[in-house]
C-alpha cells in the first residue's frame, strides 16, 4: 500500500491499482452535543463529496462507497444515508453497505466514509505538473461558511468538468490544512511566483473540499477564463523546468 496524494493505492497486478479514499465528520449535525448544527443530509453529503473529488479530480471513476455512522438509524442514520446518495448519484457511483450504532444512546453525530475503485498504474502516476498558471477554483469555507456561501463550494460537477479540460494539468482538492499546505506538498514551493495581491486566505481551512488548486497550460488561459464562470481566482505561475 502507498499514498499517492490523499488517495492509498494497493497494486492487484502488473497493470492495475485499487484505490482508497476515506474522510470523516465528527460533531457536525443535529445532535444534542454537535457544535456545527445542520440537517445530517447535508452533513452526510458534504462528507461523501470529500472522498468522491479525490478520485474524480485524477479522472477516476469510484465503483462505490462505504459508510460507518455512528449514530442511530432512525431518523438520523436515514438521513446521512440520503445525503451520500445524492453525492454519490453526482459521480456516478453508489452506497454499497454500511453500518449504524444501534445498542448505545449517541448524543453526537459521527460519520466515516470509504470511496474505493480500480485505475490503470499508468494513469495514475503520470507526472502532469509542468509549467503553467495556478487558479484556485471556488473558496475556502468551514463549518457553517459551507451552508452560508454554497454558490462559491466546489461541487462535484465542477471537477468533473474541470478534469474534462485538455489544458488542465492538475486538479488538487485543499482540505482542512489550507492551500498553501497543498502548494507546498505537490509543487516545489520556490519556482511559484506568486500574484502580490491574492484576495484569498492561502492557510485556511478549506473544510469539506470546497476549493481546489487547479493547474492551467499557459498558452490556454484566456480560453479557461473565457468558458469558465467566475469561480476562478489567479493566484501565480509555476516555473518548473
Amino acid at each position: 500500500m502507498k499514498k499517492i496524494r490523499d488517495l492509498s493505492v494497493l497494486s492487484i497486478n502488473s497493470e492495475q491499482y485499487l484505490v482508497i479514499s476515506c474522510d470523516s465528520s465528527g460533531g457536525i449535525g443535529n445532535k444534542l452535543y454537535d457544535v456545527v448544527q445542520i440537517d445530517p443530509e447535508i452533513m452526510g453529503y458534504y462528507t461523501a463529496h470529500v472522498a468522491l473529488v479525490e478520485f474524480l479530480a485524477f479522472g477516476i471513476e469510484p465503483i462505490g462507497l462505504v459508510d460507518g455512522l455512528a449514530v442511530e438509524l432512525e431518523p438520523t442514520g436515514k438521513k446521512i444515508i440520503s445525503g451520500l446518495n445524492k453525492a454519490c448519484l453526482e459521480a456516478g457511483t453508489k452506497v454499497i453497505t454500511g453500518s449504524t450504532e444501534e445498542n448505545i444512546p449517541v448524543v453526537q453525530t459521527g460519520v466515516g466514509v470509504t470511496a474505493f475503485g480500480i485505475c490503470l498504474k499508468l494513469e495514475l502516476e503520470k507526472k502532469y505538473t509542468k509549467k503553467g498558471i495556478i487558479y484556485i477554483w471556488c473558496r475556502p469555507f468551514v463549518g457553517n461558511e459551507v451552508l452560508e456561501n454554497r454558490d462559491m463550494v466546489m461541487t462535484i460537477n465542477d471537477v468533473k468538468t474541470l478534469r474534462s479540460l485538455p489544458y488542465v494539468q492538475e486538479i488538487i482538492p485543499i482540505g482542512s490544512k489550507g492551500i498553501k499546505y497543498d502548494l507546498e506538498k505537490e509543487f516545489d514551493f520556490k519556482k511559484i511566483n506568486l500574484n502580490k495581491s491574492i484576495d484569498i486566505d492561502l492557510e485556511k481551512s478549506s473544510g469539506p473540499a470546497t476549493c481546489a488548486i487547479v493547474l492551467v497550460e499557459e498558452d490556454f488561459c484566456d480560453i479557461f477564463e473565457k468558458d469558465m464562470d467566475n469561480k476562478y481566482y489567479k493566484i501565480g505561475q509555476y516555473n518548473r523546468n
